[in-house]
């Protein structure tokens, strides 16, 4: 934590990669692939 607020540049890096992380990930479409990988996992749904 102190490395970051020393360096803002830095900061600013991690938070733009979170945030593209987000983006890409926490879309209807993963949730929906996520739940049915659940479900195969535990047998429903065939």
């Amino acid at each position: 934590m102190q490395a970051l607020l020393q360096d803002p540049e830095r900061a600013q890096s991690l938070a733009d990669h979170g945030r593209e992380t987000i983006l890409a990930r926490h879309t209807c479409r993963h949730r929906v692939q996520e739940l049915l990988t659940i479900c195969r996992e535990l047998g429903i749904g065939g």
